[in-house]
């Protein structure tokens, strides 16, 4: 994965040491914001396990608070310059290992129970192999966790030079992960205000979104903690990142490759929505066998509504079937005619039936007027107006 770091995949993007040089002011004003970085480790913090794997760990701000929780945790990142900062700061602490380089370089290592990526995957080139190799790093039902920037219109002058080759969408970043072979587990939008900033001063006035110090501690001060509480734990509709959970189920290398070919992909939905219902339902997208037009899609799906209704329909004539017999005489004769002229009709009987009980049950006192055979009517049996069951 080193290599797909330091190649070049969009024009103009910074190569590692430029983006490094780019990067290592913003990494010091991340120490110091506190209710950020909280807010992430918040999220993060359900899905990890004892053993963690950290890529791009940087200056290590989410090292040692993964450290304080009391997991083992392997930092690695591909800068020199971060590698050495990351061992001089841990040089006492024996839960944490650096590595320089990728995930090729713990490919020797015992597996981990959860991978963490913090605006790292954003970085590398193929981000498909990289999802991958870090498969290989999982144990089965390991999580990979990721934090990366969301919608490709706020890509700016300052993604370029701090090395970003692409910003993410939610339905783009669960097509990739299942593609993988992936169970997406959770998946969100967060920090709306921050997408909002992002446009005006990265996209539109050309500036750095994060900009010095003082700027980031206003923003961590006044606005995190309102967005934390507001977007809670059910994210936001949209945002400047996408959280994202997935589960490694575990499956053999070899297997990989027939996992993803069989992958639920159409031509309508993917790739914002691979799970879509033409996929799951197995439409003519999906089978490869049958031909892929939008036209059979739409109305494979639609046939699948239709024995939806005929499932329901044939559940309420069995609900018919169970329901208690009515009167043979307080059947509606006259569908023609009025309710109201219908229930006039029928009030003797209903008269009748309240006076003589139905089935050797009283229902009401004798003198009872049509409006009390009906009320009486409803009360017994949950039978209606009509002595049709309710539903």
């Amino acid at each position: 994965m080193g290599e797909r770091l330091q190649r070049s995949g969009r024009a103009g993007v910074a190569s590692i040491a430029e983006a490094d040089t780019e990067m290592a002011p913003r990494l010091e004003n991340l120490a110091d914001a506190y209710n950020y970085t909280s807010w992430i480790f918040g999220l993060v913090e359900p899905h990890l396990g004892d053993e963690v794997l950290e890529v791009g760990a940087g200056h290590g701000t989410f090292t040692e608070i993964l450290r304080a929780r009391g997991a083992r945790v392997v930092a690695t990142d591909v800068s020199g310059r971060c590698a050495d900062l990351l061992r001089a700061r841990f040089a006492g602490d024996a839960g944490v290992s650096v590595v320089q380089g990728g995930t090729e370089a713990v490919a020797g290592m015992p597996p981990f129970d959860c991978a963490v990526l913090i605006n790292v995957l954003e970085h590398i080139k193929d981000d498909d192999g990289a999802l991958l190799d870090l498969a290989a790093a999982l144990k089965p039902g390991g999580r990979v966790i990721l934090w990366v920037p969301a919608f490709q219109l706020l890509y700016s002058d300052f993604d370029r030079k701090v090395g970003h080759y692409r910003r993410y969408r939610k339905g783009a970043l669960r097509a990739q992960l299942t593609k993988a072979g992936y169970d997406v587990t959770d998946i969100r939008y967060v920090n709306s205000a921050g997408a909002l900033a992002w446009l005006v001063l990265g996209r539109l006035m050309g500036q750095a979104p994060s900009g010095g110090q003082d700027r980031v501690q206003f923003y961590d001060s006044y606005f995190v903690p309102v967005l934390r509480r507001l977007e809670g734990k059910r994210g936001a509709p949209f945002g400047q990142s996408v959280f994202a959970v997935a589960t490694w189920p575990g499956l053999p290398l070899a297997d990989r490759a027939v996992r993803a070919a069989r992958a639920p992909s159409c031509k309508l939905c993917a790739p914002r929505l691979p799970r879509c219902p033409h996929a799951q339902r197995g439409s003519y997208a999906a089978d490869p066998a049958r031909p892929t037009s939008d036209t059979r899609s739409i109305g494979a799906n639609r046939g699948f509504r239709l024995r939806r209704m005929r499932q329901g329909a044939g559940l309420r004539q069995q609900h018919l079937a169970l329901a208690p017999p009515h009167p043979p005489s307080l059947e509606p004769q006259h569908p023609d005619r009025s309710r109201a002229r219908l229930r006039d009709a029928q009030a003797p009987q209903r008269l009748h039936i309240l006076h003589q009980g139905w089935q050797g049950q009283p229902l009401a006192p004798s003198g009872a007027s049509p409006k009390g055979a009906n009320r009486a009517i409803t009360r017994h049996g949950g039978q209606s107006r009509f002595c049709r069951p309710r539903g």
